[in-house]
């Protein structure tokens, strides 16, 4: 996180932006990766945790509710599911 408060010198040159002489562009991508294979597994220990569970009266949480809605593809999932 030492890349959230760090000056950029391509902020004031933006000519030399394209160079990522500071390697913050770098830097950024490497915890952009690390932040997407951790939402991820998160996502994939959700979707396990759906299989497991068979009963409809189930309490949704968030993520499971837009899982729910990304599979069925429809908008009136929305009022059905508010617990």
């Amino acid at each position: 996180m030492v890349l959230l408060g760090k000056p950029n010198v391509s902020d004031f040159f933006p000519v030399i932006a394209r160079f990522d002489i500071q390697g913050i562009e770098r830097g950024m991508r490497k915890i952009n990766q690390q932040f997407n294979r951790l939402i991820e597994s998160v996502i994939e220990v959700a979707i396990d945790k759906e299989k497991e569970k068979k009963s409809s009266e189930q309490k949704l949480g968030f993520l499971e509710l837009l899982l729910h809605l990304e599979r069925n593809n429809n908008e009136e999932c929305i009022t059905s599911y508010n617990g």
